[in-house]
Formats: structure tokens, sequence, C-alpha cells
């Protein structure tokens, strides 16, 4: 939660004074945390039946029996948790955003997909064409579409996401559809933490030798979806320079290419007729390839662009670990503190993304937002704001 060179290990801000307004009572926050406007209202209403309809569905999940599913659920987990920790420093979506599209990737992604490929499979028949193109292109489209549609929504509003964001909303839409496909299958595509080196790292590399008798290394799902959300947080990212939107294309198009050759093989349970192709996919591992160099150069560089504005930010102050995680030892009151100190640093990581992503701001509107959000979650948070060279004048 460091910020970088104008983080300052801030105090407890002092008592309120005589002209400060009256506190507002914890259980009033505590509500309007939780159902502030009807919107927040709807999304946590929603968020909780999803969580809902999903533990009803276990006993779906696991009617052949648990260990499988039990399995899937732990080796994303794992690797949910790594990415957790890697993009500490850079994200800016809250947890429930993330959790939002895990049951949107198990649900309603399937559904889409099922609704349009059952009608497709009666149009062109079972077979290479399906499974081999036009399946890949649905399910990764799906993924695509949807991190998609949110950024451009946040971006408008003033809201400017990482380019881990993108990754983190990739990877749980497409865990959360891995983990119902595997289930209707009755298997767990990944094969564990000690496979090889890449295993420590994603456990969900698999192979599909059992499906296809030929080794199948590669991404799944979840892979997939974290390379196009990735691609899409960095098209966002620099969206100033016109050749950004063919990262995107890019990773989409290796998704593809890599879903395709591997349904190919499934299907003929051979190499045959795809030998070149293979070899030219690395054996089915570029595209973790190209996950792993794009995690780290999409966290290098988030940790630069955060230096450099916050060391050009007077107005407002970076929080410290210390001082944030300092709050929790103040009980309810406390724990509503260091909430609102993460949504400040969020609101205030976000702000620095959309300076540097749109330097020339030919629409103040979505900068107007965003302020406004920075200095509400700092009244909130109790963050004092520095005055401007023009405010003190």
């Amino acid at each position: 939660m460091a910020e970088g060179a104008s983080s300052a290990a801030l105090s407890p801000p002092p008592p309120p004074s005589a002209a400060s307004p009256a506190p507002v009572p914890i259980l009033v926050r505590v509500r309007q945390l939780l159902f502030g406007t009807p919107g927040a209202a709807i999304a946590h209403g929603s968020l909780l039946l999803a969580a809902l309809v999903f533990l009803l569905a276990v006993p779906y999940f696991t009617r052949d029996g648990s260990e499988e599913f039990f399995e899937n659920v732990f080796q994303h987990a794992y690797v949910f948790v790594l990415l957790m920790a890697v993009t500490v420093l850079g994200r800016t979506l809250p947890l429930r955003m993330l959790a939002a599209f895990f049951f949107l990737g198990m649900f309603t992604s399937v559904f889409v997909v099922q609704s349009i490929g059952n009608p497709l499979g009666d149009i062109v028949g079972s077979g290479r064409l399906l499974d081999s193109l036009l399946v890949p292109l649905l399910e990764e489209g799906v993924k695509a579409v949807s991190v998609a549609l949110v950024f451009w929504i946040l971006v408008r509003r003033g809201w400017q996401p990482s380019i881990t964001d993108g990754l983190l909303l990739g990877f749980v839409l497409g865990a959360g559809a891995a983990i119902h496909e595997d289930a209707l299958y009755v298997r767990a595509y990944g094969d564990g933490l000690g496979e090889g080196g890449l295993n420590l790292i994603f456990p969900t590399i698999g192979t599909q030798s059992t499906l296809s008798r030929v080794e199948v290394n590669g991404f799944y799902h979840s892979g997939w979806g974290s390379l196009i959300g990735l691609a899409i947080g960095a098209s966002f990212m620099l969206r100033r320079f016109r050749w950004a939107p063919l990262i995107a294309i890019a990773a989409f198009v290796v998704a593809v290419f890599d879903h395709g050759i591997g349904n190919f093989i499934i299907l003929n349970r051979s190499l045959d007729g795809v030998g070149p192709l293979w070899t030219l996919n690395l054996d089915g591992r570029l595209a973790v390839y190209l996950l792993i160099v794009g995690i780290a150069a999409a966290v290098v560089g988030e940790v630069l662009i955060q230096r450099r504005l916050a060391r050009a930010d007077r107005t407002y102050v970076g929080l410290s670990a210390a001082y944030v995680l300092g709050n929790l030892s103040g009980g309810l009151a406390g724990l509503l503190r260091f909430q609102a100190c993460r949504v400040y640093v969020r609101a205030r990581r976000a702000l620095h993304y959309l300076l540097w992503a749109d330097p020339a701001m030919k629409d103040p509107r979505p900068l107007f937002l965003q302020v406004h959000r920075v200095e509400a979650a700092a009244s909130e948070a109790g963050v004092p704001i520095s005055l401007t060279v023009e405010e003190k004048e």
C-alpha cells in the first residue's frame, strides 16, 4: 500500500474541532458503506445472491465426486492469491468486483456460450470447425468483451484501472468458467504444484493426455482470460498511442490460437495436421511465457508510474502501509477507517493512472469525477489534503 516517494507515515488525525460537523454514528456508516446508494445496494445484493447460488450448486458440482472439484478450486485459489500478492502495489479495483467477475464467469459466461454455441453446433455440426475455431472465438470473445466493457465504463466515469486490474478480472472470469466446465466433465485440468517449474506459478497449467493421448501442456480458461485481460488493461493504459489496441488484438489471437489447437488435438487424439502450428505454439507454452513476461512488465511499469506521479502530487498525500494497518486496532471504528483508507489509496492510484494515460485531457469531466472521489475518500478516512499554491494565495 506504500505510495512511492511522497508516501507519509501519517499519525492518526486529531479529534474534530468545535467547528467540525458532528461525527456520523458507526452503524449509520456501516449501512452507508454497504448500501449507500441504490446502485451499491443492487450490486451488493446481486453479489450475495450469486454467492448463495454457488453454495446451492456445490452438490451439483460434486455429484460424481468432490475430489476434482475441490482440487480445481484450490489450484485457482492458489494462483489468485499469488496474483494478488504480485499486484498489491498497482491494483485499483475492490475485491467485490473480482468476486462478481468470478460468478460472471461461472454462471453468466457459461450460459451465454451454451446459448450461442448450441445453435451454432446445430448449424455447422460438431467437428473441427466448431471445436477448433468457433468455440475458441466464442469463449475467448466473451472474456474479452466482458473485461473491455468494464474498462470502457470505468474510464468514461473517470476511474482508470491499472493494467494488472485487467489481469485479475480476466483470471477470475476464466477461473469461474474453468471450474464450471471441468465440473461438467468431472475433471480438474491442472496437474498441481509438483509437475514442473511453471506449475509452481500456475498449477492450473495441465495436460490433456487423458483426453487426447497427446501431451497438450498449457493454459486453460483462467490462463487465456489472464492474458486477454492483461492486454486489455495495457491497451487502455497506453491509449494515448495509436498502436495500443494492437496489444489486445494480439493477445486475443494468441489465446484463440492456443485454445483452438488444444481442441483440435483433443478431437483428433493426435498431432496429425497441426505439427508445425504446435511447434509455433511452443508446445502449448507460448501463452504461458507471454503472460509471465507481461505480468513482470506491467508490475514494474505501474510502480514507475505511481512513483513519478506521487512525486509530482502536492495535493493528495500518500499513506504508508503502517498507517493504514494501524487502524485495525481501533475496533469497529478503526475497521471502518481502515476500509476508508483502502478506498482512498485505490482512488488516488486511479487518479494518477488517469493523469498518465490521458495527459491531454480533452474532456475534463472524468478528471473532475475522479478528483471528487479522491476527496470524498480522503474526508471519510480523515486524511488531510494539502493546499495547492493557488489555494494558499
